[in-house]
């Protein structure tokens, strides 16, 4: 259990740099980014975390898209998409992932949407039962992209994701990571 444990804090400290807290600014929203009305919006997650991010309307929708950030990245990163989304007549939820944002947490952790995917659920949940959404589709990319996949798996209530760069595994990452950490590693020892 140890050896699994020390594996999981060093691959989460090779893949996340020391943060300069950029990922926690918000610069812009929708209205002045892209002249589209939005709510602050904010809501708990399962463990009473509060996360916080935007709800963009649109007229009579009975479909809404929440979208999951990457890691590091924070709801900004689906800005020009609740463009396209809006426009084809979605109600959108661009939301911060715990630790990320202005969303409640602390520093960019590497979970591989153990924690995140819960975040989704909570934010359909948000769609649903505060907003009146019918039918939610999630769009995350990267490390949202995964807690997408891990949260429609489990929610019956998510009827469609859209996965953009999915982590494939944590073996995957963890190559990435120590290559980029340590070039000068033989693929041998990686395994």
């Amino acid at each position: 259990m140890f050896i699994v444990g020390a594996a999981y804090y060093g691959a989460g400290k090779m893949i996340t740099r020391a943060s300069s807290g950029e990922h926690r600014i918000i610069h812009g929203n929708p209205e002045t980014a892209l002249g589209l009305a939005y709510e602050d919006v904010s809501f708990k997650a399962e463990d009473g975390e509060t996360l916080r991010g935007w709800f963009v309307p649109a007229a009579s929708a009975d479909v809404g898209v929440v979208t999951v950030h990457g890691l590091g990245a924070n709801r900004l990163e689906f800005l020009r998409d609740a463009k396209m989304l809006h426009d084809s007549g979605y109600a959108v939820l661009m939301f911060d992932c715990r630790g990320h944002g202005m969303s409640d947490g602390s520093g960019r952790i590497l979970r591989l949407g153990i924690w995140e995917h819960r975040d989704v659920e909570a934010a359909v949940a948000y769609l649903k039962q505060s907003r009146g959404i019918k039918r939610v589709i999630v769009f995350g990319c990267s490390q949202g992209a995964t807690s997408a996949i891990e949260a429609a798996a489990e929610d019956k209530d998510i009827e469609g994701v859209i996965a953009e760069a999915s982590i494939l595994s944590p073996r995957d990452i963890l190559t990435f990571a120590t290559r980029r950490a340590r070039p000068d590693l033989a693929p041998a020892s990686l395994r």
